[in-house]
């Protein structure tokens, strides 16, 4: 996508400014542009959704080529799941990241 992206800047570019081609390749340049900012959205969203499943199945993996995300996925992932629990203060959260803390005592649930 990124690629037809680029290809149809180029393709603007050649045009003259009273050409009708111009307005078509900005349509096609913005669908381009809309699909890909989606994709993205959709990724980060299933990321956010479903961090905890990634981290575990990505701390089993010992061959990177059998990796399910990036590298730059994964270090969303990690930074989206850090959350500081202040003492006193009530958080929503869901429940398999604190599991452990549960059992251990380190926080309770109200």
């Amino acid at each position: 996508m990124l690629d037809q992206l680029k290809q149809r800047t180029k393709n603007l570019e050649k045009c003259k400014k009273h050409d009708f081609r111009v307005a078509v390749h900005k349509i096609e340049i913005d669908r381009i542009h809309f699909i890909i900012c989606s994709y993205l959205r959709t990724c980060l969203h299933k990321i956010e959704q479903y961090t905890h499943c990634l981290l575990e199945r990505e701390e089993k993996i010992t061959d990177e080529s059998m990796a399910t995300i990036s590298p730059e996925e994964l270090r969303y992932a990690k930074e989206d799941e850090e959350v500081d629990l202040e003492e006193g203060n009530q958080h929503l959260i869901q429940y398999n990241p604190i599991s452990h803390l549960l059992q251990n005592g380190s926080v309770a649930l109200i």
